[in-house]
């Protein structure tokens, strides 16, 4: 007799493999809890239906639910599920059912199991209630060729409060890597063949443009992104279909959101016991100065997460329009605030005014008295009249090296809080910061804001008058949070931190609906130089243009243009230097980033001076001239290269190296 001689597959490999024959209908049963329904109950069915392919999805589900308790469940034949089915796209919800009534419901074509979160780094705890629980499914399960998985759940986000995190010592890569090695060893354990990688796709998603910001709570999925990127693996995993070319997405999400869905759910398919960073490349910024539009009822805000920064120094600034016109704005509507509760954080909402005896907009923050005898809120008012149907900028400081707190309308010192005791108490890093309602949804803003900043330091005077209406770069020393909504989708980038702090537009099923933006200044677009005039396109009232030296970026002119145009006639230049010119567009009292043209590389024809026009044709310079004159020609660094005694009419100078030259103050190409 011949000994058959088998090499088995390295485990990761064989685990890796996807199973690509299916019936017209696979039948999936999760015995599970909240992670299942954040991972099947949602998008699953929608992803099978656009590739023709039928699921009914079954979840049998108590919230938090560890396998000993599933086990416990089963060994006493406790009626303690809801048990939740969606077949032909609709859910519906049995309670107290018991384990083997669902099992027996259909031939299920694959079941599976998971440990509840907090436990699923903890291999010690699979044990014996996986053995014992897949004993049972096996003993009951109506299908012979039923396939057993095991879910391997995702790490908490890096700030979550959930008290299991302590058992990853709060970090995040310990808990993915614990719940990596728990699940594998397991499976391995119990010959479990599959391994659905959920873990390992949240994990993937959180290297791209959305950072860690794929939970609601700090430990379930968001609603959006997160669950469809669950829904993603589980789909690609079962059926063996590349989630790549699958034509459904919530349609709340964008299309390099639904990349980086895809992409992190493919990847750990293919590669589930390794990270892989997910790259999608972002469109470029407009360079426009775009604002918020939050007036139309039903909205939520935006969440953006904990300020987590625990310097007692802070800058809170933005531009904000209030919609009085609708009578929804009444006091107590907060603005932006992080101050729950307690003494800690800050809150600009409406209040009443006692020394105007009017809702205006405060600034409050609290602060322990120096004796430490109790908290004294402190208070900063700006008129409600500025903001009221129109846009205005506000900027308050908390300065804890001086004590002092500042408020500034438009990039002008309002008022002062001379003395508050002691350095400010800080953030409330336990509370998140909500902009456009209040923590608890009620009462909610209804206005525009545009360009929200947040600083962990207490910026001048003279640096809030300085870029207060124009765009940042966000990589300014003590930028934290900036929010200039050049991406507008269900999650605001945070474009000084990206990926920390990044906003979400709320609610998330229906923020299209209630959240838009607007373009307050248009950066100008399609530059060129003609006929002696520079020209653009862009809406505005006027334009800035400037002329700045390319070594030393000195600006060497700077005019205002009431139109699209510029003439490029008798400017008075410095001769020896080399410049490229730049334009930004003036509207609603801000200011788009400059749109530039390189001279250098455009040159300059059909200049007009001093009664004569310049061109070239080819390696010749020619120069018309009314008038008998001299003219000459100098080179870029200064030097002088050709001196003429121009007659009236036609001119030609030849010779000419190719290059870059200079007359009458303007730049001429040879070519």
């Amino acid at each position: 007799m011949k000994t058959l001689k088998i090499k088995l597959l390295p485990l990761f490999l064989f685990l890796s493999l996807c199973f690509t024959s299916y019936a017209e209908t696979i039948k999936i049963l999760a015995i599970g809890n909240s992670f299942s329904e954040d991972a099947i109950e949602n998008y699953l069915y929608e992803l099978g239906k656009a590739d023709d392919v039928t699921l009914i999805i079954g979840n049998m589900y108590i919230g938090g639910c560890s396998l000993e308790t599933h086990w416990n469940n089963a060994n006493n034949n406790n009626a303690a599920y809801e048990y939740r089915k969606i077949v032909n796209g609709v859910k519906s919800n049995t309670a107290s059912t018991k384990l083997e009534t669902a099992i027996a419901d259909e031939d299920w074509d694959y079941i599976t199991f998971q440990q509840v979160s907090q436990n699923s780094g903890m291999y010690s705890t699979y044990f014996p209630y996986l053995t014992n629980l897949l004993a049972y499914v096996k003993s009951k399960a109506t299908n012979p060729n039923v396939k057993y998985a095991l879910h391997m759940t995702w790490a908490y986000q890096q700030n979550s409060t959930h008290s299991g995190f302590a058992n990853y010592n709060k970090d995040q890569m310990t808990m993915y890597n614990s719940i990596l090695d728990a699940a594998n060893r397991a499976a391995t354990a119990e010959n479990i063949s599959i391994i659905i990688p959920s873990g390992t796709a949240i994990q993937n998603a959180r290297t791209s443009f959305i950072g860690d910001n794929l939970c609601r709570d700090g430990y379930h999925l968001d609603y959006n992104i997160g669950r469809y990127t669950a829904a993603c693996t589980w789909y690609e995993k079962i059926t063996g279909i590349n989630v790549l070319n699958n034509t459904y997405a919530p349609a709340s999400l964008s299309a390099k959101s639904i990349e980086v869905a895809r992409k992190a759910a493919h990847s750990a398919v293919q590669n589930p016991t390794s990270i892989t960073d997910v790259i999608v490349e972002l469109e470029q910024p407009t360079g426009n100065f775009n604002a918020w539009n939050i007036t139309t009822v039903g909205h939520n805000g935006l969440n953006s997460g904990i300020l987590a920064f625990p310097e007692k120094n802070m800058t809170l600034e933005c531009w904000l329009n209030i919609d009085d016109a609708s009578g929804t704005n009444s006091a107590g509507v907060n603005i932006i605030s992080n101050r729950h509760n307690g003494n800690q954080g800050f809150s600009v909402n409406l209040a009443n005014n006692s020394a105007t005896s009017k809702e205006d907009v405060r600034f409050v923050f609290k602060n322990t008295k120096i004796d430490g005898t109790s908290d004294q809120a402190f208070a900063l008012f700006l008129p409600r009249t500025a903001f009221s149907n129109q846009w205005a900028h506000l900027a308050f400081v908390i300065s804890s090296d001086e004590q002092k707190a500042y408020a500034y309308l438009n990039g002008e010192l309002y008022s002062v809080i001379e003395d508050f005791y002691t350095s400010w108490v800080g953030n409330r890093v336990t509370d998140q910061l909500w902009i456009g309602r209040w923590y608890t949804n009620s009462p909610t803003f209804y206005g525009k804001m545009a360009d929200i900043r947040v600083w962990n330091v207490a910026r001048t005077a003279d640096e809030i008058a300085e870029n207060y209406n124009q765009r940042l770069k966000g990589t300014e020393t003590g930028l934290y949070v900036y929010y200039n909504f050049d991406n507008f989708d269900q999650s605001i980038i945070n474009v000084a931190n990206p990926g920390t702090n990044n906003g979400s537009l709320l609610p998330a099923t229906t923020w299209t609906n209630m959240h838009s933006y607007e373009v307050l200044s248009q950066k100008p677009v399609n530059l060129a130089i003609a006929n002696n005039q520079l020209t653009w396109e862009a809406e505005g009232e006027s334009w800035v243009v400037e002329f700045v030296e390319t070594a030393s970026k000195t600006v060497l002119l700077s005019e205002v243009a009431e139109n699209t145009s510029f003439s490029l006639q008798n400017l008075n230049l410095p001769t020896a230097s080399e410049y490229f010119i730049r334009v930004r567009t003036f509207n609603n009292d801000v200011y788009s980033d400059w749109a530039s043209v390189d001279v250098s590389i455009t040159g300059l024809s059909g200049v007009e001076s001093e009664k004569m026009t310049i061109s070239t044709e080819g390696n010749r310079l020619i120069v018309n001239s009314e008038i008998a004159q001299p003219f000459d020609l100098f080179a870029i660094d200064g030097r002088l290269v050709r001196s003429v005694n121009l007659i009236a009419g036609r001119n030609e100078i030849n010779g000419l190296a190719k290059g870059f030259y200079l007359a009458k103050k303007q730049k001429i190409s040879i070519k």
